[in-house]
């Protein structure tokens, strides 16, 4: 890719992350962050449709970073603490807490699309099916409950794991 176009879109990243900071996706414009970019508005939509398409980008490059960084993407079935614990690539990651502000149901629902694809094919059973759709929605579902009503991640991701392992 062209020098310059790396250097146009980081420009893009940098400015809407700077404006996500600072409020929420639907009160940013293109032209707030054409002038933080120091780009007219033509370079913009070259890249993008509009603030929701650079904003969905974002999101799933971020997504496809932290994917890269569980490095234990295989062990849901086999070790689940392996796969959970690989997980706070989720966590740490500043950019997803600036892109999903907000906005953390549409985070669940995009990393269970990911897991999904990463384990659904033609070659599960209907039993391999349900168990994963199970640990999938009732993990991240529970683990999204149980952590606003004061049990420690920690005690709900080994229980988690627990259950996994007994299905």
């Amino acid at each position: 890719m062209d020098a310059r176009i790396i250097k146009t879109k980081k420009a893009i990243k940098e400015a809407f992350l700077d404006l996500r900071k600072k409020q929420p996706l639907e009160k940013i414009r293109v032209k707030e962050i054409c002038e933080i970019a120091i780009i007219n508005k033509t370079t913009f939509y070259k890249y993008y449709q509009d603030v929701f398409d650079l904003s969905d980008k974002l999101e799933n490059e971020c997504l496809d970073r932290c994917q890269l960084d569980v490095e234990s993407i295989s062990a849901l079935f086999s070790d689940p603490m392996a796969f959970i614990k690989g997980a706070p690539a989720f966590e740490s990651n500043e950019d997803l807490k600036i892109l999903f502000r907000g906005r953390e149901n549409l985070l669940i629902e995009k990393i269970k699309a990911r897991l999904f694809s990463l384990y659904e094919t033609d070659k599960l059973s209907t039993a391999e099916r349900i168990k994963l759709y199970f640990i999938v929605n009732g993990g991240m579902d529970t683990l999204q409950q149980l952590t606003t009503k004061g049990i420690s991640k920690e005690e709900i991701e080994a229980v988690i794991a627990e259950l996994i392992l007994k299905l």
